[in-house]
């Protein structure tokens, strides 16, 4: 399988945003693009200096938080994506996908997912959901890192403790598994200019290698390497067993649209065998680093479910 390589740069914090509803309701399966869509807005508003409609021909949008973290592009002497105008989002922000009845008092997590030098900005972040959450009746009663509360006093406390990173070994164990993955999030997968119904393996993971290489060299100083040519072909000898899929629709109001914007994704369980035992971590990085189209808005969130040895 080639030299050993090791995967290490890529590195990421998981924030628990803790939130109190301040009425009752009934909130629908897209709260993710709600907050997603609101909090964009309102961290453009706090921070945007120019108020461009177009960051791309900014002159400042190689060091505006708004640009760096919502608006990424490839910067100007970059070594890859040199014909793109946008690059991965370091961020993603999660939000049951499920019909909640909320009375008065009741507490709902927010899952924050910042990536390589995004967690510089976890004040903005704070600030800004802080602003969106009261204007929709919530109240944030912690942020939390592992556990632990970070507000302190008007400020942020940053959490000392280590980043995730994600350890790639092309020597490891080649154990066969019969792998379950639980799509929690609509899945929205395209390969080869196509949008997938039902998640082949091998375009899964295809996708997901790529998305923490541009990650990674976009928001954690990496070099652009793809480190996983040794490994596609084994991709493809991993068949589906069973899969329980359903097709669901969602909408969002884009501000800087002014319009309505349909969502697709598929959400469910597939399994897959034999899925070899040295792909279980990036299988398991999935559910916070999420894969496939609109992460940003929570959606590719995919769980690693029931494991067991491949027969």
């Amino acid at each position: 399988m080639g030299e050993r390589c090791y995967w290490r740069m890529l590195y990421w914090k998981k924030y628990d945003l803790e939130c109190i509803s301040k009425k009752d309701r009934k909130m629908g399966p897209f709260g993710s693009n709600v907050l997603r869509g609101k909090f964009g807005a309102e961290f453009r508003r706090l921070v945007c200096i120019r108020k461009a409609s177009d960051c791309i021909k900014c002159m400042l949008r190689t060091s505006c938080p708004y640009a760096i973290i919502f608006e990424t592009s490839p910067p100007p002497l970059t070594k890859i994506m040199r014909k793109y105008e946008t690059a991965p989002r370091p961020f993603v922000i999660y939000f049951p996908f499920k019909n909640l009845s909320l009375a008065e008092g009741d507490k709902v997590i927010i899952e924050l997912t910042l990536i390589g030098r995004a967690n510089e900005y976890l004040p903005y972040f704070a600030y800004c959901f802080s602003n969106v959450l009261r204007s929709l009746d919530f109240e944030i009663n912690s942020l939390s890192f592992n556990g632990k509360n970070l507000f302190k006093g008007d400020g942020i406390d940053f959490p000392t403790e280590d980043y995730n990173y994600l350890k790639f070994d092309l020597d490891e164990d080649l154990s066969p598994f019969l792998v379950e993955l639980i799509l929690e999030s609509p899945l929205r997968l395209v390969f080869n200019g196509e949008v997938l119904d039902i998640p082949q393996f091998s375009a899964l993971m295809r996708n997901f290698f790529r998305r923490i290489v541009l990650l990674d060299y976009f928001h954690c100083g990496g070099d652009g390497q793809y480190p996983f040519k040794d490994v596609l072909s084994m991709l493809d000898e991993v068949n589906i067993v069973s899969f329980s899929l359903n097709e669901g629709i969602f909408e969002r109001f884009s501000h800087r649209q002014r319009r309505r914007i349909p969502f697709y994704g598929v959400m469910g369980s597939v399994k897959y065998k034999p899925v070899f035992a040295f792909l279980l971590p990036y299988l398991r990085a999935m559910r916070e680093l999420h894969v496939g189209k609109n992460t940003t808005f929570g959606f590719g969130r995919v769980a690693l479910g029931s494991l067991s040895v491949a027969g």
